[in-house]
C-alpha cells in the first residue's frame, strides 16, 4: 500500500483528508481512485489504514478502516555526522531514518569541505528533512527523526553535555582525531 504524510499540526483521525502535493503524487502521479486503500502517518508514531471515498480537485476525501500507534524506539539514537561533499548526506539521512535515528545533527567540522552559510544551512535542513519523510515513506518508519540545521562540533558537544545519554560513541578514521 502507499505510504502517505500528513504533518502532526495537520493531523487529524477524525476528518481525514489528503491535500496539496500529497494529493497531487496520490491522484495525478499514482493515480488512485475511489475504493483504493493507503496509509497515512505524521511522523509521531501515529498511522492510519484509509480508503478513498472522494477525489477533489483540491483534496481527496478518506475514510478511516483501522488505526494503529508505534511506541517510539526505546534506545534513543542521536546522529551526529560531518557533512560531506557531494550528495552523499542524503543517503547518510535516508539510512537514519531506516534505523530508526531520533535525531540527525549535521557538523561543520574543521575539515568539512563544503560551505555553509546561515541561508544555504535553511536550505539544506529544509531538503535533509524531506528526505527524511520520503524516506520514512519507503521503509514504513512512523517515527521522523528531527533534521538540525548544520552547526560546529563544539556546538553539538555543548548540546551533547545538557542531555543524558546511556552512551556516547564517536568514531574516527584519523589516528590523531580528538
Amino acid at each position: 500500500m502507499h505510504r502517505f504524510f500528513i504533518p502532526p499540526e495537520n493531523w487529524n483521525s477524525g476528518a481525514l483528508t489528503l491535500a496539496g502535493s500529497e494529493a497531487h503524487h496520490a491522484r495525478d502521479v499514482l493515480r488512485m481512485r475511489v475504493g483504493e486503500k493507503l496509509v497515512l502517518f505524521n511522523g509521531r508514531g501515529h498511522e492510519i489504514t484509509a480508503e478513498i471515498v472522494d477525489l477533489g480537485v483540491d483534496e481527496i476525501g478518506l475514510k478511516k478502516l483501522h488505526e494503529a500507534e508505534t511506541p517510539p524506539l526505546q534506545c534513543r539514537i542521536v546522529l551526529g555526522q560531518a557533512i560531506p561533499k557531494g550528495k552523499n548526506m542524503d543517503l547518510i539521512v535516508q539510512k537514519a531514518v531506516e534505523i530508526g535515528a531520533a535525531e540527525i545533527a549535521p557538523i561543520i567540522s574543521d575539515r568539512t569541505i563544503v560551505q555553509v552559510n546561515s541561508e544555504s544551512a535553511a536550505q539544506k535542513q529544509s531538503k535533509w528533512q524531506q528526505i527524511a519523510v520520503e524516506a520514512a515513506k519507503q521503509c514504513g518508519q512512523n517515527w521522523l527523526p528531527q533534521v538540525h540545521a548544520p552547526r560546529k562540533l563544539s556546538e553539538l558537544f555543548s548540546v551533547a553535555a545538557e542531555e543524558s545519554f546511556d552512551l556516547h560513541l564517536i568514531g574516527s578514521l584519523q589516528p590523531d582525531a580528538q
